[in-house]
């Protein structure tokens, strides 16, 4: 429960899928209106990002490649967080905060990821309000230069957590 309060940072993609899943269906745990989007690895391919994902209203994702709409404009940045805003369950598709697009399901994993928890290099140059829980702290404080990234993106220090 302490990946509940505050933003999650971490050094691997490994920790970063194990607390997402954990996070994502507690929240989903809360809500009917929800669709579930498998991920079914690739043999031989590897995929740091996907994962299954529960979508609901409220869900945070991670943007990971810029996405063009029919006029050929950037409407989702690639790194930008986003919030689903809504779901049309029967359809399973959703819209993002400021963007009226309705995006897929095959969207989850392909423009999109959970943003739980990112690691510390996606949060480079970001600022983040309120706490933030740094995981595998052991990994972080041997490189100086990460562990400074991860506890200057708080806006107040006194709100940075470790976990082992």
């Amino acid at each position: 429960e302490d990946y509940l309060a505050g933003a999650n940072l971490v050094f691997t993609n490994k920790r970063r899928r194990e607390i997402n899943s954990v996070v994502n269906s507690y929240y989903a745990d809360q809500t009917d209106d929800k669709f579930q989007v498998d991920f079914v690895p690739i043999p031989n391919i590897e995929d740091k990002y996907s994962q299954t994902t529960i979508v609901y209203e409220g869900l945070p994702l991670l943007s990971i490649v810029n996405h063009r709409n029919a006029q050929d404009e950037v409407v989702i940045i690639k790194n930008q967080t986003y919030k689903v805003v809504e779901l049309d369950t029967a359809n399973r598709r959703f819209k993002i905060d400021d963007d009226d697009n309705w995006y897929e399901a095959d969207d989850i994993n392909t423009t999109f990821i959970q943003a739980y928890s990112m690691t510390i290099h996606k949060t480079q140059g970001d600022t983040i309000e309120g706490g933030v829980n740094i995981h595998e702290t052991m990994s972080i404080i041997e490189d100086k230069r990460l562990h400074y990234t991860g506890v200057s993106r708080a806006k107040d220090i006194s709100f940075v957590k470790y976990f082992v």
